[in-house]
């Protein structure tokens, strides 16, 4: 098959790269901005967040001119220069599910998405919820209107997102999409161990608006994961990339016993290891893409690229501090922070362990080959 990104694909790919490498061209000038107070900054850059916006990165998978394979691009560029802003988790990924059930009241919101000045949030993840288990929050109907119940937490870039699409169990059963206002809620953020933004977000008989004509929306929550799985994926093989990048180039410079490293074969050996770790991670990371792009939503694509992403990540993100030395677990140097993007990867939607169980509890279902 033919992996090669079409002659635009590249383009956005290097347009993106152009940005960011101009946001963030050193490690000290992204710890600067992450490490902002809480009360003094968003935690990213809102000039790239204004440029990202202008070239149209923010509105990629809004309409039928880009999908996940553009979004798989973006954010292969955004794992490798480590950028934190929410591009998948505040515009692409509920932009794309608004854009795809949405009222047109609700899509037009999608004008100030794509021009950078909404952010969105997909409230999905519960405080001791794992893998299918049932939502814990609640939606009620009450005199034609909806209300919410329930606690939110991890919600990614839920500290600034102005608008919340929120998941929650239905009355009659099933799982339904709501649109919910930021300042309707109540929300904590906080900063998260890898240095982006969280929150916090309780919800008690929250007014909210189903998407679309409402209804159970479980294909559509579905979806939307997968989805954001496969952000995630292409983020990783991005940072991955880099780290392996950035670990060659010190075994190539750094001497030892008055030789560089790269002269030890057990560290070639080692790098080389990393090297076949990154190639798997990238050929999931485009599988999963493409079934999403085909629309085949399958829970199981994605664990199996999860799973062999986080497998990867773990892998890469050890060898490169190890191969580093002391100097890699420092914050003034980059690989430590590879390596804590990478964890927090790992363990956004399903960690590792928990696609493993997953694929484990499916054995059963498998076809098995005509003889």
């Amino acid at each position: 098959m033919n992996f090669d990104l079409t002659e635009e694909q590249q383009l956005l790919a290097d347009t993106t790269r152009h940005v960011l490498l101009r946001g963030y061209g050193t490690v000290e000038e992204r710890n600067r901005v992450v490490d902002a107070p809480l009360d003094a900054g968003p935690g990213w850059n809102p000039d790239v967040w204004k440029q990202l916006a202008e070239i149209g990165i923010l509105g990629l998978g809004l309409d039928e001119d880009s999908g996940p394979i553009e979004v798989l691009v973006v954010m292969t560029e955004a794992g490798r220069r480590l950028a934190p802003e929410p591009i998948a988790a505040a515009a692409l990924i509920p932009g794309a599910v608004i854009a795809a059930h949405g009222s047109a009241e609700q899509r037009s919101l999608l004008d100030e998405v794509a021009a950078g000045e909404r952010l969105l949030a997909f409230a999905h993840t519960e405080p001791g919820r794992r893998g299918n288990a049932e939502l814990a929050t609640r939606a009620t109907e009450q005199g034609g209107g909806w209300t919410l119940t329930g606690r939110k937490n991890p919600v990614i870039a839920g500290d600034s997102a102005g608008t919340l699409l929120v998941t929650a169990a239905l009355p009659g059963g099933g799982s339904g999409l709501f649109v919910v206002d930021g300042a309707a809620v109540q929300r904590e953020g906080y900063r998260t161990f890898d240095g982006l933004r969280g929150a916090d977000v309780v919800l008690e008989n929250t007014p909210a608006q189903p998407l679309g004509s409402g209804g159970d929306a479980t294909q559509a929550i579905e979806a939307a994961v997968l989805s954001f799985q496969s952000a995630l994926c292409a983020e990783a093989v991005g940072a991955m990339d880099e780290s392996l990048r950035l670990t060659t180039d010190y075994l190539k410079t750094r001497k030892q016993f008055g030789v560089p490293l790269k002269t030890f074969q057990t560290l070639t050996q080692r790098a080389a290891d990393m090297y076949v770790s990154l190639e798997l991670a990238r050929s999931m990371s485009y599988y999963l893409a493409m079934s999403v792009a085909d629309g085949r939503i399958d829970p199981m694509v994605g664990a199996r690229a999860k799973l062999q992403i986080g497998r990867s990540g773990r892998h890469i993100a050890q060898e490169s501090i190890q191969l580093h030395g002391g100097i890699g677990v420092t914050a003034e140097y980059p690989i430590a922070h590879y390596a804590a993007r990478l964890t927090a990867i790992d363990q956004t939607f399903g960690s590792s362990t928990d696609q493993l169980r997953y694929l484990v509890s499916q054995v059963g279902t498998y076809g098995t080959a005509e003889l």
